[in-house]
């Protein structure tokens, strides 16, 4: 799969639980994959394997108003984390990433 195809399967994962999934809009989504400064210090990873997807989401709610964008973290076994975890996972320099244009 490529980046644009990994980009799409996490919009669908990460729309899986939203009220209404078919109002979802992205944006700022970023593929990382594992580094070579990351496989040094842990040589049981893969360089270049996708390690997790970040995207932001706006949403409808049960009101039927836009809840605002919040970012969400979409790890390649499916798991989804929120909020202060994307802060942690997709706004850390230490990571490198490919940013995919949202669509």
């Amino acid at each position: 799969m490529d980046d644009a195809q990994i980009a799409e399967k996490a919009k669908t994962i990460a729309s899986y639980n939203l009220k209404d999934p078919g109002s979802a809009q992205f944006r700022n989504i970023k593929v990382s994959r594992v580094t070579e400064e990351r496989h040094q210090a842990q040589p049981t990873t893969i360089v270049g394997l996708i390690e997790f997807v970040c995207l932001e989401v706006n949403a409808k709610n049960s009101y039927g108003g836009y809840t605002g964008f919040k970012g969400n973290v979409v790890h390649s076994d499916g798991r989804v984390e929120t909020d202060s975890f994307y802060s942690i996972w997709c706004q850390s320099s230490h990571k490198s990433y490919q940013s995919i244009p949202a669509q």
